[in-house]
């Protein structure tokens, strides 16, 4: 995704934007991520890759960059300012616990969702899928919604695509990318 963002010609709109990439599992290390996140330094950050939600274990559940290895909702209430747009590309990265909202020991002790902690957190966008994703049909999905963002459509307007439901992704780490995105202008 971040070569949509590195072709627009975003100094004839007026904007400044800095992609920072990180492709595959030699350069996504889970603490570097986390660093990234925890600087609040970034308006975008687009995670691809692999997600999941058990519901038996919510502390253990999150993005995966590898084999127990999970940036999970314990790390992101670490978090003092959350980026405008997370666009978590990844299956199950949106599933919430529903029901009573938690206190925040029960939220600290890792018994939400990711998606949950981020809200939590204050980030205003966040798109994410409930059910296994198409690396196809995710890719899609993201590189429409952000060429619609970057010429000016509204989140709300874009998120109202509808996304397929399809198998699930390969195995963890093997396709982790995560993109972090500084801009100057607003996000509609």
């Amino acid at each position: 995704m971040a070569s949509v963002f590195r072709t627009f010609l975003a100094k004839q709109h007026g904007i400044f934007i800095e992609v920072e990439e990180h492709i595959g599992p030699d350069q996504c290390d889970p603490v570097e991520i986390l660093a990234l996140l925890l600087s609040g330094e970034f308006d975008i950050v687009h995670y691809a890759g692999h997600g999941d939600y058990n519901r038996d274990n919510p502390a253990g559940s999150g993005w995966i960059f590898g084999k127990d290895c999970v940036l999970s909702a314990r790390e992101i209430f670490r978090a003092r300012k959350v980026p405008l747009l997370v666009f978590a590309n990844a299956c199950f990265s949106a599933v919430t616990t529903g029901g009573q909202a938690l206190l925040p020991d029960e939220q600290s002790k890792g018994l939400v969702s990711i998606a949950q902690a981020f809200f939590e957190r204050g980030v205003s966008n966040y798109l994410g899928s409930g059910w296994p994703v198409n690396d196809e049909q995710a890719t899609q999905l993201a590189r429409t919604f952000y060429e619609g963002l970057l010429t000016g459509r509204s989140i709300c307007d874009l998120s109202k695509r509808d996304e397929g439901r399809s198998v699930p992704m390969g195995t963890p780490g093997e396709l982790t990318n995560t993109t972090v995105i500084r801009t100057t202008s607003c996000l509609r």
